[in-house]
């Protein structure tokens, strides 16, 4: 193992390289900042776990959106504070180095040697969209947590299984006296991972809705790939994918009954999911233009992998190894046992991950990055390809060539820290949205609320940054202390309002100031009441008309 750190820092070091554009800098992705407006909302107490606020910037379909995603998030904004743009960003990363721990576990389960478990990372982080994802704060990546820690504890219960035959065959055969205690510990551990796996399943499911549950497909994949030939395996070893799903879905049932019995609000808040968002967005949303896009999406976004193991097979054509891994059942008697075991594994999570992308393509409401939760599992499977391509040459690593490999990986990880640090505050998304905030936010204070023109109110986007950054709401009704908008050329008077131009040197959107005392109209109906409340306690609005920040315009 000390002689493939280095390998594991150069997988750090590469995934920081390949961050290093997105990690802090300013931006998200449109999906990426609803999630942090919603997250943020949350912890600021203004929206319910069941019961999202609907008067709240943002996209309003989220009222259909599974809860507990947003909920993990509003957490860690309460522990570590949400008035940073970066809060956000360092949660999304985070995630991402425990799904890699998690890849890890589950590669040190399937009895991979614990050295080689940067095969699989290296194979993971060189698809382009994970070290997207990883930055713009998607829900996919903390779903893609709880799939992974279910599979983990499926194979943990398998290992379980296992371990209950073999003391069964045991007492069979006379050789354990105390084989029987032993088989009943066996058989209790084999059904509490199980529930274990079946909870791991139902929080992915709370986090982004069915296309986390496609690991209940295990238990009948591994029977069919794994179990069904091997040796002193019994014919009625069938009845054990039937069983392990059946108490999965029975752990279901039950936490769905006493959630609904508890709380009234949980089965209206599945119902909007199922008949809005679910049914909905098969039937009457279209992002693509065939449901087999998502596989053209899977097949663009592992052309990196699978190119570096078909150069390194070429290279190593002469004994065809890939040929035999990959077709064991045509070579098993010039594998081991043990590579034998490898390869089954290895179509074993080649099949959960296409169970993954199947769901998908039933209807035609598909994004790139829906493909980010089946990801792991296709690297684990060229991971095991390069494992045994490599073997040899893993195995006989010696002093000089750890040397130059540690000094590889220091030269690389200090690349990515350093890349990483000089982007601190630059903007890699919405330019002249951001650029135009940094001058326009000073002039206006915490939770104030804005009027603004039809086109910005149209514009969700625009809303979301504005109440991220500073929590700024927006009112299609003129009357406020401020007004935006994108054209310069915009009313200056309403009723007996007037606003003029603060000849701010923004690019795109234009600030202008209320200079005359308004009538008193109620604002109420367009701005949320917390804002109003926010704005009582600041100075009287005469007052701030002449003195607003006390900023010189």
């Amino acid at each position: 193992m000390k002689r493939q750190t280095s390998l594991y820092l150069i997988v750090i070091g590469l995934f920081l390289l390949l961050i290093s554009g997105g990690f802090l800098t300013e931006g998200l992705s449109r999906a990426g900042m609803d999630n942090a407006v919603v997250s943020q909302r949350m912890a600021e107490g203004f929206e319910d776990f069941w019961l999202p606020s609907l008067s709240s910037p943002g996209n309003p379909d989220r009222m259909n959106y599974l809860p507990l995603g947003y909920w993990i998030e509003s957490q860690w904004y309460n522990l570590f504070g949400d008035d940073s743009f970066m809060a956000e960003k360092v949660y999304s990363v985070l995630t991402f180095f425990i799904i890699a721990a998690l890849m890890i576990w589950i590669w040190r389960l399937i009895g991979m040697p614990k050295n080689t478990g940067w095969l699989p990372l290296l194979c993971w982080i060189t698809i382009p969209i994970v070290s997207w994802s990883a930055t713009n704060n998607l829900l996919e990546s903390t779903m893609t947590m709880f799939i992974l820690l279910s599979v983990a504890f499926l194979l943990k219960s398998e290992k379980a299984r296992s371990t209950m035959r073999i003391r069964q065959l045991r007492r069979i055969a006379g050789k354990q006296t105390n084989a029987n205690n032993s088989q009943w510990k066996a058989g209790f551990a084999y059904v509490g991972w199980i529930i274990l796996a079946a909870l791991a399943m139902e929080l992915a499911f709370m986090v982004k809705g069915f296309s986390g549950l496609f690991p209940i497909f295990f238990p009948l994949l591994y029977w069919l790939i794994v179990e069904r030939k091997r040796t002193g395996a019994s014919k009625q070893s069938f009845i054990y994918p039937i069983i392990s799903t059946a108490l999965i879905l029975t752990v279901w049932m039950v936490t769905l009954f006493v959630a609904i019995i508890n709380s009234p609000e949980v089965y209206h808040h599945l119902y909007n999911y199922l008949h809005h968002q679910m049914i909905g967005g098969i039937l009457h949303v279209q992002t693509v233009a065939s449901r087999f896009y998502i596989i053209y999406v899977l097949v663009l976004q592992s052309i990196i992998p699978l190119l570096i193991i078909a150069i390194i097979s070429l290279i190593r054509i002469k004994n065809r190894p890939f040929y035999r891994f990959v077709l064991y059942w045509h070579n098993e008697k010039k594998l081991t046992a043990m590579q034998v075991e490898h390869s089954k594994m290895g179509w074993l999570f080649l099949a959960l991950g296409l169970s993954g992308i199947v769901p998908i393509m039933l209807g035609l409401k598909q994004q790139e990055f829906y493909v980010v939760p089946t990801l792991p599992f296709f690297a684990l499977v060229w991971g095991f390809v390069l494992y045994y391509l490599l073997q040899d040459w893993i195995e006989n690593i010696n002093l000089v060539a750890h040397r130059v490999l540690m000094a590889i990986a220091v030269l690389i990880f200090g690349s990515g820290l350093v890349l990483n640090v000089a982007s601190l505050h630059k903007i890699n998304s919405n330019e002249e949205l951001l650029s135009d905030m940094k001058i326009l936010l000073p002039y206006l204070y915490d939770g104030e609320c804005v009027s603004v023109s039809d086109e910005v109110m149209q514009d969700a986007e625009v809303a979301e940054y504005f109440y991220r950054y500073k929590k700024v709401t927006f009112d299609s009704n003129p009357g406020n202390v401020h007004l935006i908008s994108i054209y310069s050329n915009v009313k200056y008077e309403y009723g007996n309002l007037r606003y003029s131009d603060m000849q701010l040197p923004t690019q795109m959107y234009r600030m202008f100031k209320l200079i005359e005392e308004p009538i008193i109209i109620d604002t109420a109906v367009a701005c949320t009441s917390e804002d109003s409340a926010a704005m009582q306690t600041e100075e009287s609005l005469s007052d701030r008309l002449f003195h607003p920040l006390d900023i010189d315009y």
